[in-house]
């Protein structure tokens, strides 16, 4: 059982993390991946699930290509509405965007933390048992709370939806490395293949 002054502290150094993260630009791409690889570590005492079937690699590669059509949807739709989102949709590849090429290296470390931390060990082993739904609405919120050093609503709301539906997934197939395959896949198109920029 994890304490309760455990978890206060953990989340403490979380948002503190973020907030350093967010706030020092020019750190992020260092600061981040060594705060991903210390929430990895923690995850970790979650154990490690059994391996991804071809079946389970077609399903995350799948749910990632929804994921990012959902995405594409709302950012033509987001198009139509007096917001302005074209500054908000550069803003975030310009900050925190990899550009380098050992931050692109990076970039699975982070994907795989994030699920690693987020969904397997937060929502798994902090909040297990109970309702299915509250526990994904609760991980999401811890998850969505430390995107708000961000101050971009587009990266909150995608916090907000991607903690949902890779909470919601993790919870259906029960393998966290089916949630890794789809977040990595939406980042891809996200990022290099489809950007919305």
């Amino acid at each position: 059982m994890i304490s309760r002054k455990y978890v206060y502290l953990l989340f403490l150094m979380i948002h503190l993390g973020f907030f350093i993260s967010f706030t020092e630009k020019k750190w992020f791409w260092f600061f981040f991946p060594v705060l991903y690889l210390l929430l990895i570590s923690i995850a970790m005492k979650a154990g490690m699930p059994r391996k991804l079937s071809s079946k389970e690699l077609a399903a995350g590669t799948l749910s990632g290509l929804i994921l990012y059509g959902i995405f594409a949807f709302g950012h033509w739709v987001l198009l139509f509405l007096p917001f302005p989102i074209e500054g908000y949709v550069h803003g975030l590849y310009e900050s925190i965007g990899p550009r380098e090429g050992w931050q692109h290296g990076l970039l699975l470390l982070v994907i795989a933390g994030e699920e690693l931390f987020w969904r397997l060990f937060v929502q798994k082993r902090l909040l297990g048992g109970g309702d299915m739904t509250k526990r994904i609405l609760r991980a999401t919120a811890l998850y969505t709370s430390v995107h708000l050093y961000s101050f971009n609503p587009l990266l909150i709301m995608a916090a907000i939806t991607g903690g949902i539906y890779w909470g919601w997934l993790h919870e259906k197939t029960n393998n966290i490395y089916v949630s890794i395959v789809s977040h990595l896949v939406f980042d891809l198109f996200l990022l290099y293949i489809l950007p919305f920029e």
